[in-house]
């Protein structure tokens, strides 16, 4: 025979009984081929003589991705990360360092193929919890990131368009909390800002108009033409003060402007429906147009700017609560 092909024949033979001895290859072989079932067979093999075969367990996950059945495919590989005792952060060996490497791609290429299969618009509660389960499994997933953030984008369009203001706000809001880019961000924080102001807006100004403004109008405390509100008031001090005096004077001032704030911070509230107290900082800028000051009395006027009054009153609903 020819030395040449003697060589061959051993060759092969090498080869064919090699893979006789590694079924796990066999198992690959057959996955990269198509053969499912086949590789499917050897993988229960394997996984009978060794229930905790590492690679196994991972192909078996891969063989129920190719038959879209991702739910059993997320359990297995959940319940790898576990046993492989790959949670959290700790120092471990380089082969160790290396399967978590694998598992988390595999955890990407899972929740991808997954959502791939899923449609948005006939099921977005279900494209959503699938999106965030791969998320909470690794936060830092860029692509799964842009994914739901697209489609947060494109839902919250939509419940703009069918006028659901709250609604989109609160999706526009869920991007805030996805380590999307910068720009991304932004602009959800943007136009869920700009929603929230418009259903306050129609919710205060409604509440004005019926509970505030014909008090308002019959005192003679509004302004149309320039939507301003006058606030009169007058109160007592301590008659012991000597208002000739620049720090008793002062001190006539403060108590007559304190009241002041009160009752402009008392209309903010009733805006905003909200008892937060009204810090000096957030209270609605006004302009003094009179005060008197004698023994034991004082009078003050002041006018506030209704727009002002609106944009002070909803800063002060959305103050985070403590």
């Amino acid at each position: 025979m020819n030395p040449k092909v003697l060589v061959i024949l051993i060759l092969m033979g090498f080869s064919f009984f090699g893979c006789e001895r590694d079924p796990m290859r066999n198992a690959r072989i057959a996955h990269s081929s198509g053969n499912l079932e086949k590789s499917a067979m050897i993988l229960d093999q394997i996984l009978k003589n060794d229930s905790g075969n590492f690679e196994a367990s991972r192909l078996y996950a891969d063989i129920h991705m190719s038959r879209n059945e991702f739910d059993v495919a997320e359990k297995k590989l959940l319940d790898l990360w576990v046993d492989g005792g790959f949670v959290g952060e700790l120092d471990r060996p380089l082969e160790k360092r290396i399967s978590r490497k694998h598992l988390e791609a595999q955890f990407g290429q899972l929740y991808r193929q997954w959502l791939e299969k899923i449609d948005s618009k006939k099921k977005p509660d279900f494209y959503e919890e699938v999106a965030l389960r791969g998320l909470k499994q690794n936060p830092e997933n860029a692509l799964l990131t842009q994914k739901l953030i697209t489609f947060y984008f494109a839902e919250a369009d939509s419940l703009v368009d069918g006028n659901e203001k709250i609604a989109a706000a609160n999706v526009f809001s869920k991007i805030l909390d996805l380590q999307g880019r910068p720009q991304q961000l932004e602009d959800a924080r943007i136009r869920s800002l700009k929603l929230r102001k418009d259903i306050f807006r129609e919710k205060a100004i409604h509440h004005f108009e019926k509970n505030i403004l014909p008090d308002l109008r019959e005192n003679g405390r509004w302004e149309p033409a320039k939507r301003i509100i006058r606030f009169a008031l007058t109160g007592t001090l301590d008659r012991k003060l000597k208002l000739r005096k620049d720090g008793d004077l002062d001190s006539a001032k403060q108590t007559a402007n304190l009241e002041l704030s009160r009752k402009i911070s008392s209309m903010m509230q009733a805006l905003a429906s909200s008892e937060v107290r009204v810090s000096k900082s957030k209270l609605a800028k006004y302009k003094i147009t009179s005060e008197k000051y004698t023994r034991g009395r004082f009078g003050i006027s002041a006018d506030v700017s209704f727009e002002d009054l609106l944009e002070a009153s909803f800063e002060l609903g959305n103050q985070p609560k403590p």
